[in-house]
């Protein structure tokens, strides 16, 4: 599957540095904002089940919501990251991605991200910063801020997600300012050893600065999903979704995952 930059070798490739320090690596590699959304939903990096991550990556360019979402990918192309070790539940990134042009034109500019974790015990927690700037390979200037929590009770994990993305009007590619305020609460509820019931709540809310046209759209996620082994399992997932002025659409899936 291509990025949004159009480029070979389009997802995870990149060579790292392990060690005491932490861990660094060049290439193109995931994004801080990517892993916080999929850590702190019930459904993961499901983009087909997971409200955040359909928020995040799905909306733009479709269903009629061509400025909602982020316009950059998982991963920053051509990046430099370093995370640092686990410091008694404490942990922090920081990706740089150089703009790779002289031009001067709006929106071509370096893209940075930064990223706080606490985790430790039943609690965790991620606070996350993207400034993107790369009109070259992706589309426009955002500033993203990003929150994410989860708590394991034991009979369920609870998670929760508040981010909220401003979007830079770009002369180059056809973006518009506008902003987008993203909410997801979901569980996770073991019901067997092996078994868990999941359900995820999101919606997105965005609001263009011209003219002030507002649109919003809401997912909601409930499945089961079942390991066979560690790195297998079987799930059956509904799904519906609701956009602004369109009739509700709902999707059924069955399927087996594993995981190499």
């Amino acid at each position: 599957m291509a990025n949004k930059a159009g480029g070979f070798w389009s997802r995870g490739s990149f060579v790292a540095l392990t060690g005491g320090f932490g861990k660094i690596a060049l290439g193109q590699y995931d994004n801080p904002l990517f892993t916080s959304g999929y850590t702190y939903n019930p459904f993961g990096s499901s983009m087909a089940f997971s409200p955040t991550m359909r928020h995040f990556y799905y909306n733009q360019g479709n269903i009629g919501q061509a400025t909602g979402g982020t316009s950059f990918d998982t991963g920053f192309v051509n990046s430099i990251t370093y995370e640092t070790p686990n410091l008694g539940g404490f942990s922090a990134t920081a990706q740089f991605s150089p703009k790779e042009t002289t031009s001067a034109l709006a929106g071509r500019g370096n893209s940075y991200a930064v990223s706080a974790t606490y985790a430790a015990g039943p609690f965790a927690a991620s606070l996350t910063y993207v400034d993107s700037g790369i009109a070259v390979a992706y589309d426009g200037d955002e500033k993203v801020i990003g929150l994410g929590t989860s708590y394991d009770f034991g009979v369920l994990k609870a998670f929760a997600q508040y981010t909220q993305i401003k979007q830079t009007a770009d002369t180059v590619t056809p973006n518009v300012a506008n902003k987008d305020r993203i909410y997801q609460v979901g569980v996770s509820v073991p019901v067997t050893e092996k078994g868990s019931i999941l359900a995820s709540y999101g919606k997105e809310m965005n609001k263009l600065e011209a003219g002030g046209a507002k649109e919003s759209d809401t997912v909601v996620s409930v499945g089961y999903d079942y390991f066979l082994s560690k790195r297998t399992d079987v799930y059956a997932v509904f799904s519906n979704n609701q956009h602004t002025d369109l009739k509700s659409g709902q999707t059924f899936a069955v399927g087996i995952k594993h995981a190499f």
